[in-house]
This record gives C-alpha cells, sequence and structure tokens, in this order.
C-alpha cells in the first residue's frame, strides 16, 4: 500500500496500548514526524530513557555498591583511584576473577590476611571498611549496617553529590529510603535474583536473611526468639554449605529466612527433595545424611563416585550363561 496517510488526531483510529508495552522508536517518529535520526540526537542531548530501563539501571547501581561494600567490587575503579583494567582479548582463556574484583597481586580474591599484612606494612589505604565475615545487618545503630555501607560506598564515589544521587535512586526505585529497597522483598533481593537466574538456574550471592516481620531492628519480643532458635537449628544440622553443590541446594535449609515468596518456595521444595534424597549427590545431602548415602552407595555405583566412596561399593554377581553348540542347535532341530 503506497502513499497511505494515516489521521492520528482521529480518536476512532488510535489504538490502546497495554500497560507494560512501550511505543517503539519507529512509532513515535511516525507519529510525531521526526526522522530517526533526528529523534536519537534529541534523546541523547536530553539524556531521555524509559521508565522501566532508568529503574533498571538505577538497581544495578545500587547493587554494585553493594558488592562494594561486601569487599567483591574494588571500589577504587569506580572512584577513578586506579585505572580501569584492560579486557582481554575475545579468545583468551577467562580470568580467575571478574576485572573488577578486589584482588590480590596474583589475580586472586584478596583476603583479610593478606589486608591484615599489608596495614601492618603501611600498604594498605583502602577508603572503606571491609566487612570480612560477609554480613551487613539492618540495623541504624550498628557499625555494619547495610544501608549506611552502602551511603559509604556512594560517598567515595560520587563525593560531594552523593546525597543527591541517592535522593535521585530512591525517586527510581519509588522507595523513601535505600534500607525500605533492601528491606522489602520486592525490591533488592527480587532485582538481585533476576539479575543472577539464567534459564533455569538461580544463584544469587547475595542473600537477606530476616525476622517473621522483615525487620531485623525488632529487638524484643517472639519474633526475635524464633529468629535465633531457627538459626541455632541450622547450627546444629550440622550445615556446612559447599557452592559445587549450586546456590540452590546450599540455601535450601535457610528457607524459612527468606522472605521472597517465589524464593522461599523454591528453597522449601529443594529442602523437602534433599530430604527424600532426590539430590543425594550432593555434598550437602552427605552432611546430613551420611548413612543414608552410604547405604545407597553399596548399590549405586555413580553416587559411590560422586563421594569418594567407591569402596563402598558392590559389584553384583553376574549370571552366566551357556552358550548352545552347533551341534546341540542341529540336534534341537531334528528332534523337532
Amino acid at each position: 500500500m503506497s502513499g497511505a496517510v494515516v489521521d492520528v488526531s482521529k480518536p476512532t483510529q488510535q489504538r490502546q496500548l497495554p500497560p507494560d508495552r512501550h511505543l517503539r522508536m519507529e512509532e513515535i517518529c511516525r507519529v510525531a514526524r521526526v526522522p530517526p535520526k533526528t529523534f536519537v540526537r534529541i534523546r541523547r542531548s536530553e539524556a531521555w530513557m524509559r521508565t522501566d530501563l532508568l529503574r533498571d539501571a538505577v538497581a544495578a547501581s545500587v547493587q554494585y555498591c553493594l558488592g562494594c561494600a561486601f569487599g567483591r567490587w574494588d571500589i577504587r575503579f569506580a572512584n577513578g583511584e586506579k585505572p580501569l583494567p584492560e579486557l582481554p582479548a575475545p579468545f583468551a582463556p577467562l580470568p580467575v576473577c571478574p576485572p573488577g574484583q578486589l584482588q590480590n597481586n596474583q589475580g586472586l580474591p584478596i583476603t583479610n590476611e593478606e589486608v591484615a599484612r599489608l596495614k601492618q606494612e603501611g600498604r594498605w589505604n583502602y577508603p572503606i571498611t571491609i566487612p570480612w565475615d560477609g554480613i551487613l545487618v539492618d540495623d541504624r545503630n550498628h557499625v555494619l549496617d547495610v544501608e549506611a555501607c552502602v551511603q559509604k560506598v556512594m560517598q567515595v564515589i560520587w563525593k560531594d553529590q552523593w546525597e543527591t544521587i541517592e535522593s535521585e535512586a530512591c525517586a527510581a526505585l519509588n522507595v523513601r529510603t535505600l534500607r525500605d529497597h533492601f528491606r522489602k522483598p520486592p525490591g533488592f533481593f527480587d532485582d538481585h535474583l533476576k539479575r543472577y537466574s539464567k534459564s533455569r538456574r538461580q544463584a544469587p550471592i547475595y542473600w537477606p536473611l530476616s525476622t517473621e516481620s522483615r525487620s531485623y531492628v525488632y529487638q524484643l519480643g517472639l519474633e526475635l526468639q524464633q529468629f535465633r532458635d531457627e538459626l541455632l537449628r541450622l547450627a546444629k544440622l550440622p550445615w556446612h554449605p559447599n557452592l559445587n553443590d549450586g546456590i540452590q541446594i546450599t540455601a535450601a535449609p535457610l528457607w524459612k529466612l527468606f522472605r521472597l515468596p517465589r524464593w522461599r518456595k523454591t528453597l522449601k521444595e529443594t529442602w523437602e527433595g534433599l530430604e527424600r534424597g532426590d539430590y543425594d549427590w550432593a555434598y550437602m545431602a552427605f552432611t546430613l545424611w551420611p548413612d543414608r548415602i552410604r547405604e545407597k552407595c553399596k548399590s549405586d555405583k555413580s553416587l559411590a563416585i560422586a563421594h569418594g566412596l567407591e569402596d563402598l561399593y558392590v559389584e553384583p554377581a553376574r549370571v552366566v550363561r551357556k552358550k548352545r553348540g552347533r551341534k546341540a542347535h542341529a540336534q534341537m532341530v531334528e528332534e523337532e
């Protein structure tokens, strides 16, 4: 159809878009009668961005700041103290650590012991304090309060503008404070779980464990006692995490302490599967139910190999069948 003219001013010819449907660039250009190149130039000059894309970008930045607070990422790349690392060649072997990770001189994750030695030698001037046990808390009066630690990272990166950046980030995330973003299940952890999921594999690396009301600050009453009892139950299992099992199995015993419904449901189902014996190949299963695993290894060779218990495997007796020779076969034919 050539030379058609559409009157976009007529309501009868307008179509309603679904609430989650955004106009494509070519649709905007057609309606506004603006060439695509002009639209792109205007969008870049005005820094236009779709609301959902802006929120995703801000959520990713907040996750990066949390990673810096935990000591996963090297904050000196972000504040310009260190030059950005060069990207490896396309077909070069993958590095042991991501280029932006906080590393030692050998390119491995730096440890608390190495940092202590560097401090004694006067060669450690890192701008933030790292929680080497990997735990931050939701408690504004604690030295390792998660919101305060992330704010400290923002101060190092954005300096005098950090409060403005924080305010704009909260507005984009539709929360009053960063604490609300970390505390609410549909907030930080939901974004983090999506970012660290691929196909059926879900592998979040930051785990928000909380009381039933999702508030660590709630210091008194039955709820904190229940939280304490659950942690003590885990300590007595025994629970020895092994990341070779994967995040989902490793986190399964903690399912009661997660508040995001779909992740909690996934972990609960995984825990029930562990109890049934569906994941007896996992290190977690052998740690919790060693007698059951040893018994299974006697008849399951692959399971015995997985746990290094080949000596327990008992090879089943082989049934020897006699082969009939030609003469015997000929005799049977004659008798028939």
